[in-house]
């Protein structure tokens, strides 16, 4: 059955799915350069020190953690954005002895891709978490603009340009510019929810496995 436009449109307000990308979007920044900082500073030092074996040291607990992390975002990738994300280990990894374990944990294609998803987060974080905050910045303030105005005549600084609303009829129409901008921006971040969902499908998780870890 066809979903009505407006209900499409208009939809979205009821919907919890960008309320919770929304938080992912957040996320998404301080996570990201948590990262970037964690494996730039991990992988140069442990490869620096690999000649007096302290490195290897570092190299393995770098990989452990990043497993760590690569699983966090597994977790918000289901809880906040809906990804039906594939279990990381394909076949009874739980069974296996230790040397088998660790070959698995080299083997496994998910270990690298978690790795490559971890840095991906800090570019596409930061531009995530710049426009969440840009877009609802500027439609909350517009939308609440009859309430605002009134105190001295509120200026609305927004990114490229000042907006002075001085009567309720200006603030008025700021208001339905700014409700239209909210909805634009709650199908914005479904949009981004979305490319993340994707990346997380394909970088934290097998497609087809047999048996979740």
């Amino acid at each position: 059955m066809s979903t009505h436009p407006l209900t499409t449109v208009f939809g979205v307000l009821a919907s919890r799915r960008p309320y919770l990308a929304t938080l992912y979007l957040l996320l998404a920044m301080p996570l990201g350069i948590l990262y970037f900082v964690f494996l730039t500073v991990g992988l140069t030092t442990g490869l620096g020190l690999t000649i007096v074996w302290i490195g290897l040291a570092i190299l393995l607990a770098v990989l452990l953690l990043g497993l760590a992390f690569s699983a966090l975002e597994r977790q918000q990738a289901i809880w906040l954005l809906g990804g039906e994300v594939g279990p990381v280990w394909r076949g009874p990894y739980r069974e296996l002895g230790f040397k088998a374990r660790f070959k698995a944990l080299l083997t496994n294609p998910v270990t690298w891709k978690g790795l490559l998803f971890l840095l991906l987060k800090f570019p596409l974080g930061i531009a995530s978490f710049v426009f969440t905050v840009t877009a609802f910045s500027v439609s909350l303030s517009l939308l609440a603009a009859p309430l605002l105005y009134r105190f001295e005549n509120v200026e609305l600084n927004l990114e490229l340009w000042a907006l002075r609303i001085d009567t309720f009829g200006e603030a008025l129409v700021a208001s339905v510019v700014g409700f239209v901008l909210l909805l634009a921006t709650l199908h914005a971040v479904n949009g981004f929810a979305w490319v993340w969902r994707q990346l997380s499908v394909r970088l934290l998780g097998n497609r087809t496995a047999e048996v979740t870890a």
